[in-house]
């Protein structure tokens, strides 16, 4: 139901939290036509104390990018990962 309505609408960007864990096991990003899918996701329960802030996605127009801020699922240093938004 949500591709159909996206392929409809054609929004130029979706956020979703529904798949939790998905940004650790695969990617925060997919694309879905010209439009631009994110995912911040959840720290697994074992991380979620120490995590500093909510895991969040920053998208820079300016910059052309999205950057995926993510509680550590193992460690402490928070994940950063970027994608390129003319890719």
């Amino acid at each position: 139901l949500l591709a159909w309505s996206i392929r409809l609408h054609r929004p130029d960007f979706v956020v979703s939290g529904h798949m939790h864990h998905q940004p650790y096991h695969g990617d925060f990003h997919a694309r879905l036509g010209k439009t631009w899918c994110f995912n911040p996701g959840c720290p697994p329960a074992t991380k979620v104390s120490q995590a500093t802030a909510p895991n969040h996605i920053i998208v820079d127009l300016e910059k052309g990018e999205a950057t995926w801020d993510a509680a550590p699922e193992a460690g402490t240093v928070r994940t950063l990962r970027t994608v390129r938004l003319n890719e």
